[in-house]
């Protein structure tokens, strides 16, 4: 049986257990390195895959946590070795300290990368992507080097989107790149999806994502619905609260219709919430690159599981599997007066509803499985035949 060995970040956990269930369904042997905290998330799937315990990385000054990424990188080879890893899989590779050690492990042993900021591994590209580049928040040279020795020791990277995928492919050719949604969903989750929001009689408005007041603006909505009289709407801020100046600004202007969370959401909870909700709005950082070398949550949360996705016109313009309703400044606020009478007049399953779950079938599980399950087999293929072609001196 192939021996796989997820490499996880204390973060991306939705992402994390979604390719934990895909590799299962594969039939892989999966194995688990992280911190304590990380494998307490995946303690129900004790049964099927193995947890091994990641060393403490954090230190007290950068020279600290240097020596202390060295050490947790050597915990990834030794165990690569004492339980005769096939390939390693890495889910997010943020962490610079960790970076500057790993190349050394991934050419070593089989090893695919999912990229989620194709930018941060990509050193200088071509005039094109410099010029996209400018108009978003910098990241530093001496980082984009490291992270992408990183990458190009990898024998695979996999990335969220198509448009990422076809990009990434162009700025590093030599490498092998597939794509693989953050999110993924099955029938028997649209059944759910179709049943639990057709018997929700309130409008509901969702934004996705940790609440924070740094990262996002929430005003520009807050102030939108505030003019929406007569009409019953919840407005859900579906993520942890960490900024409470935004929940305050909000309750002020909607009162109860808002609806805030002041802890971490399990995924099924998330996955619940979702699923009661009848538009996705998108809330994102103009600093940030998405649509452009990174993909947005909102471009999977909503269009897997069939909800519509309210988004400014002018971003994510490269997104095109899901039910995408676009606005801008002039008609927003008919647009989302549509939307709630569709829900009163019952016009939203036709409208909305069944276009989007048909979208949703891009998403489904079964399929992006036996994706991973290819791209896996051909890397241990490609790999072997490399060092075949090696040991013979061809």
């Amino acid at each position: 049986m192939t021996r796989i060995m997820l490499i996880l970040e204390d973060y991306h956990t939705s992402f994390d257990t979604m390719i934990v269930k895909l590799l299962l369904k594969c039939g892989f042997m999966v194995l688990l390195f992280g911190s304590e905290k990380k494998l307490s998330h995946f303690r129900s799937f004790e049964r099927d895959v193995k947890l091994l315990i990641a060393p403490e990385r954090a230190g007290n000054s950068h020279f600290a946590s240097l020596i202390r990424s060295r050490e947790y990188v050597n915990h990834i080879r030794t165990f690569a070795e004492k339980e005769k890893i096939d390939v390693i899989m890495i889910t997010t590779a943020q962490n610079i300290y960790v970076n500057l050690f790993l190349a050394s492990v991934l050419k070593k042993t089989i090893s695919i990368l999912v990229i989620h900021n194709i930018n941060r591994f990509v050193v200088w590209g071509d005039r094109v992507f410099r010029s996209i580049e400018r108009n978003f928040e910098t990241y530093p040279l001496w980082r984009k080097i490291i992270n992408s020795r990183v990458a190009r020791s990898a024998d695979a990277v996999v990335v969220l989107t198509d448009y990422l995928q076809e990009e990434m492919s162009r700025l590093m050719p030599t490498i092998p790149v597939y794509e693989l949604p953050f999110r993924v969903s099955s029938s028997e989750v649209l059944v759910r999806r179709k049943k639990a929001v057709l018997n929700n009689s309130v409008t509901t408005f969702a934004i996705s994502g940790s609440v924070n007041g740094k990262r996002r603006t929430y005003d520009q909505y807050f102030e939108l619905f505030s003019n929406v009289p007569n009409r019953n709407f919840k407005l859900l801020l579906l993520g942890e609260v960490h900024d409470a100046a935004v929940v305050y600004r909000g309750k002020e202007l909607l009162g109860d219709k808002l609806i805030v969370f002041d802890r971490f959401l399990t995924e099924e909870e998330y996955l619940t919430e979702l699923l009661n909700t009848h538009f996705l709005l998108t809330n994102l950082s103009r600093s940030m690159p998405y649509g452009v070398f990174k993909a947005s949550g909102v471009e999977f949360d909503g269009p897997s599981v069939g909800i519509p996705v309210f988004l400014p016109e002018d971003t994510l313009k490269s997104s095109q599997h899901g039910v995408f309703i676009r606005f801008s400044e002039d008609n927003m606020k008919h647009i989302l007066r549509n939307a709630i009478e569709s829900v009163e007049e019952g016009t939203y399953q036709k409208e909305y509803l069944e276009p989007a779950i048909r979208e949703a079938e891009y998403f489904d599980e079964n399929k992006w499985a036996d994706i991973l399950y290819t791209v896996i087999m051909t890397s241990l293929k490609k790999a072997s035949v490399t060092r075949r072609n090696k040991f013979s001196g061809g």
